[in-house]
Formats: structure tokens, sequence, C-alpha cells
């Protein structure tokens, strides 16, 4: 389970405990931590990090495994850091990959700040072409109003790229139209944020957090999804090289494990991918107690409970039922949840 906003909660006993056992109900055993930006660095918390780390791993929780939920090269890096100040029993076991390149490599320009007279701008250069934006600020300003002219600039030129406004002030620039990646320069007044990467940037920083997961005995996982069927066969053939756990995505309203989503643009890939290599990798599918997902059918079948309409048992009915090529090379190990705070939002979903 995804256990969000560790920040506010890690040195909590009560809060900690909370958590920690209403996994244990569900029969979980893998505990995932988002959040941890804003604990790395601040030694306080990373000691009570450490703590909880040998908390869950040690009876009556018992838990198996415990993650750092990091997005890219530089949070793997803080991960191996904490890990290297600590001893063994409170070191992280797992690191899981969170960084959605199927939506296109991804880049959020932002202004500073919104002072008369300054210039604000940005260039993207992709397939050897430059495309720029560039506004003077005057008087009456926002950081909305300027975003606005920037993206008026760049909206539509740039071919396969999606550009819109996103949180009032934000220039989103999105390569929807392949994985490749693009660069970007900006002003100094102007906030450059790389959400999503390009895939063999995800590639690389996945390669390279491997390399030390592998070393020390730890395990690799990722998030994947494939909601535009924008990768295939030859980039899980990639993937299956450095991930040692995929989380497949199964976001549905009915615990579906047939959905074509899932089931077609990803069990089939990583099966047909593994049986390639003649490798086996471990899958776990992830389900969302969010509202627009899995959380009505979860208050209504519980999760765990004995009927048959409970959400695992009817999963696992239909995954033990189904064929497909290569099937044997997935290593199925049960579900991935997101995430705790809509678990126990009242009313509380039932184990």
């Amino acid at each position: 389970m995804k256990f969000n906003n560790c920040a506010t909660w890690l040195g909590n006993t009560a809060a900690e405990n909370a958590r920690l056992s209403y996994l244990a109900s569900l029969t979980g055993d893998i505990v995932q931590l988002y959040g941890l930006y804003g604990v790395f660095g601040n030694v306080g918390l990373e000691t009570a990090l450490g703590n909880f780390i040998q908390k869950a791993i040690s009876p009556p929780y018992n838990m198996k495994r415990v993650a750092a939920i990091m997005g890219d090269e530089a949070g793997f890096n803080l991960a191996f850091t904490y890990n290297n100040s600590v001893i063994a029993t409170k070191r992280f076991t797992e690191i899981n990959f969170e960084n959605e390149f199927w939506f296109g490599m991804r880049v959020d320009f932002e202004p500073r700040n919104a002072v008369v007279g300054q210039t604000y701008g940005f260039t993207v250069t992709f397939n050897g072409n430059t495309y720029s934006a560039s506004t003077v600020a005057v008087l009456g300003d926002t950081l909305a109003t300027i975003a606005q002219r920037l993206l008026a600039q760049i909206n539509g030129l740039i071919p396969g790229f999606l550009t819109q406004i996103r949180n009032g002030s934000q220039v989103q620039v999105i390569n929807r139209g392949n994985l490749l990646g693009f660069t970007y320069t900006a002003t100094a007044n102007m906030r450059a944020t790389l959400v999503n990467l390009a895939f063999q940037d995800w590639l690389n920083a996945a390669s390279a957090a491997h390399a030390i997961t592998q070393a020390n005995g730890w395990v690799l996982s990722a998030y994947i999804a494939n909601p535009l069927n924008s990768w295939g066969y030859a980039e899980m053939n990639e993937m299956v090289k450095h991930i040692d756990d995929f989380e497949c995505t199964n976001y549905q309203t009915t615990p579906n494990e047939r959905s074509t989503v899932f089931r077609n643009r990803q069990l089939f890939h990583l099966a047909n991918a593994c049986a390639n290599r003649g490798i086996t990798r471990q899958m776990h599918a992830l389900h969302s107690a969010e509202p627009a997902f899995l959380g009505p059918y979860f208050r209504a079948n519980t999760v765990v409970a004995p009927p048959t309409t409970a959400s695992e048992q009817y999963w696992t009915d239909l995954w033990n039922g189904d064929t497909f090529p290569n099937k044997a090379s997935i290593n199925w190990q049960g579900f991935c949840y997101f995430v705790y705070s809509d678990f126990v939002t009242a009313p509380a979903i039932a184990k």
C-alpha cells in the first residue's frame, strides 16, 4: 500500500501504528512512502523514518519490504544516501519508480514573479527545430496573464505537442506525439520543472538505480500504465532488464483483470518480453481507492472479506481463469493499493 505525506506523520506513534495495522488487516506486506523529499536532509525526520522502517519489518507487523517512492535519479540518490547512513534494519529495501513517461515528456514553465519591464520566456528544441515564447511584463500583469501570453505564442507550433495552462500560471509543454525527449531553456525569472521523463531518460534512470539495488539485494519496482497505448513490446523488452517488480495499473470501477488497458497493453507486453529474455518478473495489480475508481466498489463489497464479490477474490478468479501467451513468465504477487488516505476517508473501507 502507498502511504502519502509521510513527513506529516512519521514519529507519531498512533499514526504509524494505524497505518501498519490497517495494511496488516488487508494481509499486505509492502509499505511504500510518498513525501520523502520533505524527510531527507531533516535529521529528526530521518531518525523517525528509520525507527518506522524498523517497526514495520518487526513483529507484530512483519512487513516484507519498505519502499521509497521517487520520481527520478536525483530522488533515488537521496534514498541511497539515506540508506548508507543507517543500519540495515532501518534501510529501504525497495525503490519504487514513479514517473509517467507514457504521457510524453513534460515540462512546466512558470513565472517566478511579475515585475514590470522584465522579460519572461522559454525555448523548446525538438527534432532540430527551436520554438520560443517571450513577453515583457506590463503594469497590472499577474503570473497568470504572463503565462497566458507565453502560451499564446507557442500554442500549436510544435507538431505532436500539447501546450496548455495548468494551475493558473504554469505553461505545460508535453510531447504527446511520441516518447522522445526535447531540450529546453528558460529565463532566470521563470521556473522550469521537468515532470515526466522521456522514455530513454526513464530507462537510463532505471538502469542506474538497478545497478545499486541489485548490488545491495534490494528491489527496484515501477508503477506503469498505458492509457494512450503509447508504448508496447519494444519498450517493455527494455524495461524488464532493469525492473524487478511491475505495478501494472488496473484502474477500473470494478476489479476487472480483463480490461484492455491492463491486460492487452501491459500484461501481454510484460509476458512476451520476459519470455523473450528467458526471465520472470514480479507483478502487482495496482488498484486505486479513489472515488473515480474502485473506492465505491471496495465500500460496497469489501476488499478481502469472504464473499466472492470481495475485490481481491473477484479479481483473482478472473486471473486464475485467464490464459494468454507466456503468462507463466509473470510472477503475480498480489495487489498494490493507492492510497491509504482514500481507504480511511469516511466511511472507511471495510477490510
